[in-house]
């Protein structure tokens, strides 16, 4: 094992941080050699990795990154064009270098100052020269003349001090510490809890007492101790969270290698690299993204003669993004390239007897392409038919299930495929809402939970047990009947919780809400049964009570068949909406905001549009009622990102305004709107009809 350098861990992760960060420049930089920026930067990160693999005892390593310089200063003055050889060179040496670290870290080397490729030495830098003139077969069209002389006097000195959007995060924390102090903060925090409510039981029986002010201190201290522990489990959760960057930078090389070899013309676009993951769940899902990105590469993207052919640009386009949505983060792989041949799968699906031929006809083109993600759908043979769709795809989604999450499919034929991973933000919490069933706490995890409601016995009753839900009849499921318990007594009403598992909408009936809050999912993970209903595994909420928290996916598979009716004539219960009332004037906001209290819905303020955005995105709601003229996202814009958004289009919005011009209101509806009020003749009355008129079911 390695113990020359108390420090080599640290190394370790600051180098592998450097050898990404280096690479993503010698790719722009092999995009446009005449970039000073890219050389600058390339530069720097090269001395940085010499100079800190020097201080362990790496000095293999330091040779090496000290060869680079000498390679990147030569192309930086080169009065020869630079070749694909050259890059090709380089990345060789860094990718020996990264096998150097793997090999450190699994403790198969003992010699820090390992013999390593000799390209420090002018012997070493000559026979690159050489390499360069000699293995060069044709000029690179996107090449350019290189940068020259000026590049040579760089002060790299300085390079140490100049700031680095990643190096200064490469300490880490061992994330088995982590997880094991988790579980410490999450025992605590039951404890406090436990300990608050015993002290909140006893407080007013010590109010009579001589113990009164004791009893008092002893509850404060206690409250102060449970704000602690939980400042240092969100503090825990942060310590485990990095940028999606550090994930998505793992790509650019290996498109270009593939790519490459394909003969295929290929950019990787990258988005949202600045949000955050779990390292532990980037580093599950990197096979399986892994995957996605070949598949697209090999079988997705088209040859550049193929795609001028169908009128496209030569050079296809592969997009990495990653975005919040509600309960979740969503990672997506998308190619713009031949897309999923819908009728050759219904073909496959009636050969391989997945499907009756009545079956396949009648099923959307969107339902089929989850077909793909049965274990031993296709073979390489129908895998090249359908795109390369299919091959490992079980595979991808069982490491979507183990995290808890889902997966979408869209595809166009011969315009685009795109795979959308919903995940949860954290493996270290868990957020669920908490619902009582059957007399016990359940836990369904918000990832699928897109609204709570109740429904009175005499609306379901009318309804023939379907709740109505944006245009949609969804037939109601009994979690206590999935539980093996007893059905919802609904005399009072029923509270529904909409779920959403892919594209698919269903509403389970509780006994009641308890409401959200996160949870530290224990057990391993695997999936239990229980009365025949499928459990993500075990939590503990806030009383300290184990709950079992359910599996979403399971209820979606076994849907057929489990709906259930009941007939209660009973007077019918008044659904309660969540209204989201958005103004910058704080005085419009209160007296909109008291409208809509006294029609007793509960009421979400937002101060602009950037706030109401913010807060959708984190508690969906029935209805916005926005003011249109607000600074930076005003009312228009807001409406505009609710008809955009794929989960909050269907939202109804009221704009009201101070202005009541023809061409004021028509930007309204052009927006989006469904409604809008003049401010002047805006009162309680006028706002409850227009919800009424825009939610008539409630």
């Amino acid at each position: 094992m390695l113990e020359q350098s108390k420090y080599i861990e640290i190394f370790l992760d600051e180098g592998r941080d450097i050898l990404c960060s280096l690479e993503k420049e010698l790719l722009a930089l092999e995009r446009d050699p005449s970039s000073f920026e890219a050389i600058s930067t390339a530069l720097r990160l090269s001395h940085t990795l010499k100079g800190s693999s020097r201080m362990v005892g790496l000095a293999g390593v330091s040779n090496a990154a000290h060869g680079i310089e000498n390679i990147l200063e030569m192309l930086g003055s080169s009065k020869e064009d630079v070749s694909g050889d050259d890059f090709a060179f380089v990345f060789d040496v860094i990718d020996k270098i990264k096998s150097l670290f793997e090999s450190i870290s699994a403790g198969e080397v003992s010699d820090l100052e390992m013999d390593f490729p000799n390209i420090a030495t002018k012997e070493g830098a000559k026979s690159f020269e050489e390499k360069g003139t000699k293995e060069q077969k044709a000029p690179n069209k996107s090449t350019a003349k290189g940068i020259r002389k000026p590049l040579l006097s760089l002060d790299l000195d300085s390079a140490d001090s100049a700031p680095s959007k990643r190096l200064g995060d490469a300490l880490r924390v061992r994330l088995e510490k982590l997880d094991s102090l988790m579980e410490e903060l999450e025992n605590a925090t039951v404890a406090s809890r436990n300990l608050a409510d015993r002290i909140a039981s006893i407080y007013p029986a010590a109010q009579n007492t001589e113990d009164k002010f004791s009893s008092g201190a002893l509850r404060v201290e206690s409250e102060r101790l449970e704000a602690l522990v939980s400042s240092a489990r969100n503090a825990v959760v942060e310590m485990r969270m990095l940028p999606v960057a550090s994930l998505f930078d793992q790509y650019p090389r290996m498109v270009r290698d593939i790519a490459a070899d394909l003969d295929k013309e290929v950019e990787l676009k990258i988005e949202g690299g600045d949000l955050e993951l779990d390292k532990h769940l980037m580093e599950d899902i990197y096979g399986s993204l892994t995957h996605l990105v070949r598949n697209a590469l090999d079988h997705g993207i088209e040859r550049p003669d193929e795609r001028a052919l169908r009128g496209k640009e030569r050079g296809g386009v592969i997009s990495l993004r990653a975005y919040q949505r509600p309960g979740a983060v969503v990672v997506e792989v998308e190619d713009d390239g031949n897309g999923i041949d819908a009728d050759t799968l219904r073909s496959v699906a009636i050969k391989k007897g997945f499907l009756q031929p009545s079956e396949a006809q009648a099923m959307e083109d969107e339902d089929l392409f989850y077909l793909l993600l049965k274990p031993a759908f296709t073979t390489r043979r129908e895998a090249d038919q359908l795109s390369g769709r299919g091959v490992g795809l079980d595979v991808v989604k069982n490491m979507i299930d183990s995290v808890h999450g889902t997966m979408t499919i869209k595809s166009e034929k011969g315009r685009f495929t795109r795979f959308s991973l919903y995940l949860p933000k954290s493996y270290s919490g868990l957020k669920g809402v908490e619902v009582i069933s059957g007399g016990v706490p359940v836990v369904i995890p918000t990832l699928f939970v897109e609204k709570c409601f109740t429904v009175g016995a005499e609306e379901f009753q009318r309804r023939d047990g379907r709740v109505a839900y944006l245009g949609e009849k969804l037939h109601l499921v009994s979690l206590g009947l999935l539980l093996g318990r007893a059905v919802e007594d609904i005399s009072t009403g029923i509270e529904v919780l909409v779920l959403r598992f892919r594209d698919r909408r269903m509403a389970l009936a509780v006994e009641s809400v308890v409401g959200d809050a996160e949870f530290l999912l224990k057990g391993t993970g695997r999936h239990l049964e229980e009365e025949g209903a499928s459990l993500l595994g075990i939590t503990i909420t806030r009383e300290g009570i184990p709950a079992p928290v359910f599996d979403v996916r399971y209820l979606a598979e076994r849907w057929a068949g489990l709906e259930f009716s009941c007939r209660v004539p009973l007077p019918k219960v008044k659904r309660k909406l969540k209204i989201l009332v958005v103004d910058d004037a704080l005085t419009s906001l209160h007296v909109i905001s008291s409208f809509v209290g006294a029609m007793g819905h509960s009421v979400f303020q937002a101060h602009d549009g950037a706030e109401a955005w913010s807060m959708m995105e984190d508690y969906p709601v029935d209805l916005v009622v926005t003011d249109m003229e607000m600074p930076e996202i005003d009312g228009i814009e807001l409406t505009r990102r609710i008809r955009r958004s794929e989960w909050f289009k269907k939202t109804p919005v009221v704009m009201v305004s101070v202005k009541g011009e023809e061409t004021i209101v028509s930007r309204a509806f052009e927006a989006g709107a469904n409604a809008f009020i003049h401010k002047e003749r805006l009162d309680g009355a006028s706002l409850e009809k227009t919800i009424k008129n825009l939610l008539p079911d409630i």
